[in-house]
């Protein structure tokens, strides 16, 4: 009932790849609500509204450059890491408050497929660094497999535009604690958003708690509620019983 696969990944790992078809319960709502966290922390980075908060319980009147000359969406540029049903939805969302959007994959896509999504496409190693250079927020919802795991890597990141933020919705290993905080200490990175981690629950040692760069959530971009749940398996029952691929459907040699 979640898009991650790990645990059943790991199962099948010394075993054949089932003979069977498997999808996730999780439904086109997952990816609303995901894209909804995507964009509502974009808007509240640009405009202080964390520490305003703080100011509000100071009773200070806070009228500062910070939150006087903020950008609107439509002067951001995102790379979305990940052009699947999550990632589609979060540009679709961004595009539609006119932010321009790239998207990244492992292999290349049809432009003409995601052109609903992204403005632009980027695949590889290259097209890797091209994304990250390229963008005001790199936003990642990718999932755990061998080839994601420490991904954005302190020199990858190197090639981020000054002052860029990363949003972590996918999973936590594409990015070690040590390599994060060496990029929002040294730069370039402004700040990290991060929803997800290496591992969980964080551990109240983890220096990320109380760097003054990041922010915490505790795994909840995306809920599995029990209403979608439900209505994903009816349409699935409904489609199986009458011969239609599923909907959500999972590879599991892949991770995803």
């Amino acid at each position: 009932t979640w898009a991650g696969l790990e645990g059943l990944a790991d199962y099948f790992r010394d075993k054949a790849n089932p003979s069977y078809l498997m999808s996730r319960m999780s439904s086109n709502t997952f990816s609303q609500l995901m894209s909804e966290y995507v964009v509502g922390q974009i808007i509240a980075h640009e405009r202080a509204w964390r520490l305003t908060d703080k100011k509000q319980a100071e009773v200070s009147w806070w009228h500062s450059d910070r939150v006087a000359s903020y950008r609107s969406l439509q002067d951001l540029s995102v790379v979305v890491l990940g052009t699947g049903e999550i990632g589609q939805e979060i540009g679709r969302a961004l595009r539609a408050f006119k932010c321009h959007t790239s998207g990244f994959s492992r292999t290349a896509h049809d432009p003409a497929q995601l052109q609903h999504a992204f403005d632009k496409l980027y695949n590889g190693s290259e097209g890797l660094i091209a994304a990250v250079s390229n963008s005001d927020y790199i936003v990642s919802c990718l999932p755990c497999t061998p080839d994601t795991t420490g991904l954005l890597s302190a020199s990858l990141l190197q090639h981020a535009r000054q002052g860029s933020v990363l949003i972590n919705i996918g999973r936590g290993n594409v990015v070690t604690e040590e390599d994060l905080i060496k990029c929002l200490e040294e730069g370039p990175l402004a700040a990290a958003v991060l929803d997800v981690f290496q591992e969980e629950p964080l551990p109240a040692t983890s220096k990320l708690w109380t760097h003054p760069k990041v922010v915490i959530t505790p795994h909840c971009a995306g809920v599995s509620r029990a209403q979608d749940v439900a209505a994903t398996f009816v349409e699935n029952y409904k489609r199986f019983t009458t011969g239609q691929p599923l909907n959500f459907q999972v590879d599991i040699s892949k991770g995803y």
